[in-house]
């Protein structure tokens, strides 16, 4: 399979964690490319296995929020009875995934958390949610406390 051809659909089915790496991302995504091969026609697979890539990467940790939170969009999307998942941020996620979108750089991580809640029962799949409201809300987090 043509590396175009699986570059393509990994930029399709990442396209938050590839925009959040920013100037970085056409390194990581060659790196990608050559450490794991092909193993898949579909496209949500391959962008799965970026993102899990990209989360044993030393990249800032707001760039590993975008992919926990893509990756948990993903999950919600093909399993709707899936427990709600928290997306801790160290920076507004609103912000952060606004920046990501418009190939802006990421803002400045901030002294206070904030969190997304991935829940498939939601409209949208997600929303914003307190640091109390994200503890009521989740039955899991990822990744898994230690």
């Amino acid at each position: 399979m043509p590396r175009w051809w699986r570059e393509t659909r990994v930029r399709r089915a990442a396209r938050l964690t590839v925009a959040a790496l920013g100037d970085a991302a056409a390194g990581h995504l060659r790196d990608y490319l050559r450490a794991v091969p092909s193993f898949t026609l579909f496209f949500v697979p391959k962008g799965l296995a970026f993102i899990d890539y990209v989360a044993a990467l030393p990249v800032p940790e707001l760039v590993h929020s975008v992919g926990r939170f893509e990756r948990a969009m993903w999950l919600a999307r093909f399993e709707p009875q899936r427990p709600p998942t928290v997306i801790e941020f160290a920076a507004p996620p609103d912000l952060v995934l606004g920046a990501a979108l418009q190939g802006q750089p990421l803002p400045a991580p901030t002294a206070e958390l904030h969190f997304i809640v991935v829940d498939p029962g939601v409209a949208g799949r997600w929303r914003i949610a307190t640091a109390a409201a994200a503890l009521e809300r989740s039955t899991t987090t990822w990744p898994p406390s230690p």
